[in-house]
């Protein structure tokens, strides 16, 4: 402070007065104002109550989770992933050879190949379906639906195309020879196997009575 003079204090000086007094002044701690923002009471009692609702919530994670060897980890309870898809939780899951796969919703589905339709003694008739069109072949093999109301013998001969538009036959391919009303067979059966876009059903009815029957095909399988 300007023009302010130098005080020395006495080391062997018991008080100091600050009112000219000679009397040495107390001073109260609780009329100290706290600065903004100091802790109180109350501020301590909600952490408190936040720590409780913590504690409270994780309480079983110890009896969930073990850190080790793999031996003390075997004897774990298992820790879940999931991945969001759609409005969906999709779990992620560790198969025997561990290997890591997904949950997925299969939708069983219709279409049909050959409406049902007449067909004369020595005729034909076809229908083509699209093998890419979603379907989920590591669950089952395509199916075929097969009417024949008249009951004679009909053949069933498969063929596969790249393109819709040139076919082949596989050489492994069987023709399905049967005489019953219903009945199904597999692309396997008929010898479609991997690899193909395209299959189309050729039905023939071979009765030889010039007896007609009617004919219709149908597809199912897992989308």
């Amino acid at each position: 402070m300007a023009a302010s003079v130098p005080v020395a204090i006495a080391s062997n000086q018991s008080t100091l007065t600050v009112d000219g007094s000679g009397v040495t002044q107390p001073i109260s701690a609780a009329s100290l104002p706290l600065p903004s923002g100091a802790s109180t009471s109350a501020n301590q009692s909600t952490a408190n109550g936040h720590l409780s609702t913590i504690a409270g919530d994780t309480t079983s994670l110890d009896t969930k989770i073990t850190q080790g060897s793999d031996a003390t980890l075997s004897n774990a309870q298992q820790v879940l992933a999931y991945g969001y898809n759609s409005g969906t939780l999709r779990p992620l899951k560790v198969g025997a050879a561990g290997e890591v796969t997904t949950e997925i919703d299969h939708t069983w589905t219709t279409s049909t190949l050959i409406s049902l339709q007449a067909v004369a003694d020595g005729a034909s008739v076809n229908g083509t379906f699209d093998l890419g069109n979603g379907i989920s072949h590591e669950l089952t093999p395509i199916k075929f639906f097969v009417t024949n109301s008249a009951g004679v013998n009909v053949s069933v001969i498969l063929e596969m195309s790249p393109d819709n538009t040139n076919w082949f036959n596989d050489a492994s391919g069987a023709e399905i020879a049967v005489n019953s009303q219903a009945f199904t067979f597999t692309q396997e059966d008929g010898g479609a196997g991997d690899g193909h876009r395209y299959i189309r059903a050729i039905v023939t009815n071979n009765d030889g009575g010039a007896t007609s029957t009617n004919v219709a095909v149908v597809v199912g399988y897992y989308s």
